[in-house]
Order: structure tokens, then sequence, then C-alpha cells
């Protein structure tokens, strides 16, 4: 979720009635993948998209109604064959987005998502129940707990987006449950304080990318030269991921100056678990590199996660242009569907 959606969503002060707009099921190729919200308001403003285009201005009129019925809606939007070539639209799938009043309570369960903080093993559920009126409803599910009178092919749902960390959708008569793991986002972790760091941290911030720089140069590594990253200041990069807060889901970026502690570096965090390794690097020393894990019996397969040279390739020269290239790879990873 953008962090300027999440924030309004959770400090939103109901001076004026608004209706939230959510993606709960999508197929074929759409706008958005990503179960995105959107909030809009009385006035005719909106907070947040949904993708944009026709679509978006279908299901933001039909939150004007949403809006003086005070009932919940789901409806289908199939983009598909004829209605794909109408003019702005250029999708060919289909899309099921609820539309409903916004309430304290919803917002109070969204703040509630916080405490305590998700480890990747909590589950919400979305429901919607069909029938006269329609009631939409949402609810948390921990290991160990559960909602008994679920169905069971909704526990079943529970349990396969548990074991792959994906969204599942189960389609019944009665109701329509989106059924999503609740992880911490992920966080960039710069490993050197550079100007291809700099670069990248900046890009990371204009896609809400949390990032967490590491360097044993003070002076680079500053609040000045980092304004919206946490800085973890360090005498040596030796073990040094022993005491980094890196998760599962987190991206590493290591580009130290002069590739020092590249091997250091790469000897640890191969012994993790973590979603994506970039290193700046030549072809050259990573065959290097690469040859010096391998006689150290690191897994050839363990050794093939690491993205050496780092980023696309696009041809980039400039610090902005290759800063460009890495954070296209780590949204690349991030929004892989595999």
């Amino acid at each position: 979720m953008e962090k300027s959606l999440h924030k309004a969503l959770l400090e939103y002060d109901f001076r004026q009635p608004a209706a939230l707009c959510s993606q709960l099921e999508w197929k074929g190729s759409v706008p958005r993948k990503d179960f995105p919200l959107m909030l809009v308001l009385a006035d005719g403003n909106t907070i947040g998209t949904i993708g944009g285009g026709n679509m978006e201005y279908a299901v933001i009129e039909l939150a004007k109604k949403v809006l003086q019925s005070r009932q919940p809606v789901f409806q289908e939007f199939d983009l598909n064959y004829s209605k794909a070539m109408a003019p702005g639209s250029i999708c060919g799938g289909y899309t099921k987005i609820l539309v409903e009043p916004f309430t304290p309570e919803i917002q109070s369960f969204l703040r509630s998502l916080h405490s305590p903080e998700p480890t990747g093993q909590s589950i919400i559920v979305t429901c919607v129940e069909r029938g006269e009126p329609l009631r939409s409803d949402r609810f948390r599910v921990e290991p160990g707990t559960g909602k008994h009178s679920l169905p069971e092919r909704v526990l079943a749902a529970i349990r396969k987006a548990r074991d792959r960390r994906k969204a599942v959708s189960v389609d019944l008569d009665s109701a329509f449950y989106l059924v999503q793991p609740l992880a911490p986002p992920p966080v960039l972790h710069l490993f050197g304080a550079g100007h291809i760091g700099k670069a990248v941290a900046e890009l990371a911030h204009f896609i809400d990318l949390e990032v967490i720089v590491y360097d044993d140069r003070r002076e680079l590594s500053s609040p000045e030269r980092f304004p919206e990253a946490t800085l973890f200041p360090t005498e040596s990069f030796d073990r040094i991921i022993d005491e980094a807060p890196i998760a599962p889901q987190d991206f590493v970026l290591i580009a130290t100056r002069g590739h020092q502690h590249d091997l250091v570096l790469l000897r640890d965090l191969l012994k993790k678990e973590v979603a994506y390794i970039g290193l700046m690097s030549s072809r050259r020393k990573w065959q290097i590199l690469s040859e010096a894990l391998l006689a150290e019996e690191f897994p050839p397969k363990s050794i093939r996660k690491v993205h050496a040279p780092v980023g696309l390739d696009i041809h980039s020269k400039t610090v902005p242009e290759i800063a460009v290239s890495i954070i296209s790879e780590i949204i690349g990873e991030y929004r892989s569907e595999r």
C-alpha cells in the first residue's frame, strides 16, 4: 500500500463521508494486480488509485451512489473484448471491486493491523456476504487460532496463503472471501553510503520503500545525506549481518567502497533467508567472488541468487541511470507473480 494512502486511511477525520473501494479479485490484464485501495470523498476528490482510466471513473461514480445509499456494493468490471477496445480502455481482463462506506470501525481495524507487529503468519480475511442487504467484514486470523465456523474451502485458502505468502480468493454462492497474508513491508538494506547508495536511497523513497543505510564512514552516513533513511552506523562490516535487522522479505544492496567488504558480507548474507541480494560489481569481480564462495563450499544454487552485476541491463552509465536500473530490478523481484 502506498504510504500516502495508508496515512490518509489511518488519520481520516470523517468530517465528510467517504467510500472505500477495494480490489478483491482480478484475472487477466487489468490496470493493477496488487489489490489496491482508493478512498472517494463526498466532494468528489479521491485518495489513491485502483488503476485509472474508464474503470476507475466507473468505480468513482459507483462510490458516489454508495455514499448516498450507505449500502456496500460488490461489482465485477469486465475489461474484455469490445469493452477493452473502448476509448481509454486498454486492458483485457476483469476485476471485482468492493465499494463500501468508510467507517471508524474499518479505520480501527486497519490501525489494529500494526499491533502487534505482523510476522508473516497473520492472515487478513475480507468477506463479502451476498444477500439483501450485502454485508462486508474484515478479520485477522493468527496461527493456532481461527474462525472455526468458516467454510472448509476458506480454511484451506488460509493455509495456502500462509504457506505460499500470496493472496487467495474463494468465491462461494453465499459469500466471497479474499485471504491475504499480513507481513511487514520489505525494507531495502544499503551497504555503502557512496554515490550509488545515495541515488538508490532517493529512488527507494520515491517508491515508498523503507531504507536502512550501513557504512563505517560517519561523514557519509549522515541524516543530511540520507534524510529519509534509517542510519545504522558501524565501526566494521565484519559480522554486521548478525546485527542488521534483515527479514526474509527484505532486499539487500552491497555497494561498499572499493569492494573491500563484498566477500565478508556475502558469506553472512548467503546463510540468511532474504528476498533479494544485489551486488555492485563488474563481471570479472563477480567471477572471482563466486569462485571464492564455491571454494568455501557455498551451494551453487545459493550463489546464483545474487544479482551481479546488479541492475537491469539498460546500458546505464551515470550514477542516476545505474540507480534506476537497480530499483527497476528490485521492483521486478517484488512484483513478480511467480
